[in-house]
């Protein structure tokens, strides 16, 4: 037997829930390392690799994942061979981004094997440059749409305010503030949508940078 209605507690709102920001500035191309998909393929160039013992340089490269703010790109510093600016979606797998010399030293030291492998890190990694950037691209963009939708929201919430004050001083129609306040209402519904699709986005973007998996 439960509290008859007039008994029930009052219910307390849930606190606002804030999406985290999106990564800016750079981070270390080894936190990739973290998706299995990268890290296994590391471990077999790694194991190949200690079976050459004259191969000593490190065939895994380390660079900089730059995030630039508001245009949803991401850059590579740090990494010899690559120039890119715009953005790495769409780029050809078979592009020489992380070769750099070492598949000449792997040649050189006549293991097919090691280039097999070194070719297939290549690959991993940059399907998870893809997919960072696309998340990047994606969150960026509902950033974008929100702050235009608070924009809006607020200028329609500000309306039906003053159509409110001119309905009690008899100079507007009733139909004009319903009508507004339900604009104001389905802005702020865009909102909330938009805000639930930005933290879905940033799940996704966390995820292709290794995290949750």
């Amino acid at each position: 037997a439960g509290d008859v209605p007039e008994q029930a507690p009052d219910m307390v709102a849930s606190a606002t829930f804030e999406t985290p920001d999106a990564p800016t500035g750079q981070l270390p191309s080894d936190i990739l390392d973290r998706r299995p998909d990268v890290a296994a393929r590391s471990w077999l160039v790694n194991a190949r690799a200690a079976r050459l013992k004259s191969l000593k340089a490190d065939l895994l490269p380390r660079f900089a994942i730059h995030f630039l703010g508001q245009n949803g790109h991401i850059e590579l510093g740090a990494l010899p061979g690559y120039g890119g600016t715009g953005g790495l979606v769409g780029l050809s797998a078979s592009m020489p981004l992380f070769n750099a010399g070492r598949l000449q030293a792997s040649v050189k030291a006549g293991d097919a094997e090691l280039e097999a492998a070194l070719a297939n890190y290549d690959q991993a990694m940059l399907s998870a440059l893809e997919e960072v950037e696309s998340a990047y691209g994606f969150r960026a963009g509902l950033d974008e749409r929100l702050a235009g939708l608070i924009r809006t929201s607020d200028m329609a919430r500000r309306r039906a305010d003053q159509l409110a004050i001119l309905y009690d001083a008899g100079r507007t129609q009733l139909g004009d503030v319903l009508q507004a306040r339900l604009d104001a209402l389905s802005d702020e519904d865009k909102m909330e949508q938009t805000r639930i699709a930005q933290g879905t986005a940033t799940v996704q973007l966390y995820r292709a940078l290794g995290g949750g998996w």
